[in-house]
């Protein structure tokens, strides 16, 4: 039996836009999940006070990163999924997680999609 996404219902094709992270991008970003959260019943809803998880990138200054150890704190926050593909040459470890929650991380150190990802969530 076919697995029904509810949310499917409401995508709508649109023409292709270009100015990836350009101010316009984002407007339309905002407006497209301003219209989705007022006018799609069908689409699920984010729960805006949930139990955070273990470790989550703090995104407000998008220049500095930084790690944040939630202990059972409650809060919004947004997930990506992403596929790191084989072992990578720079991870959190017991060695630096102190440093990634008082310091940030390098942005040097993060692959670009996470990059990008980090800067789309502050704004």
């Amino acid at each position: 039996m076919p697995v029904r996404r509810p949310a499917a219902e409401e995508i709508i094709a649109r023409g292709h836009f270009r100015e990836v992270g350009s101010p316009r991008a984002y407007e339309l970003a905002s407006g497209y999940l301003a219209e989705c959260l007022t006018n799609h019943r069908s689409c699920p809803k984010p729960i805006k006070d949930t139990r955070l998880p273990t470790r989550v990138i703090d995104c407000l200054d998008p220049k500095r990163p930084r790690l944040f150890v939630s202990h059972n704190e409650r809060a919004s926050y947004v997930a990506l999924s992403y596929v790191w593909g084989g072992k990578q040459p720079h991870r959190m470890t017991t060695a630096n997680i102190n440093a990634y929650t008082t310091e940030g991380i390098d942005l040097a150190l993060i692959p670009q999609t996470i990059r990008e990802a980090i800067e789309v969530t502050s704004k």
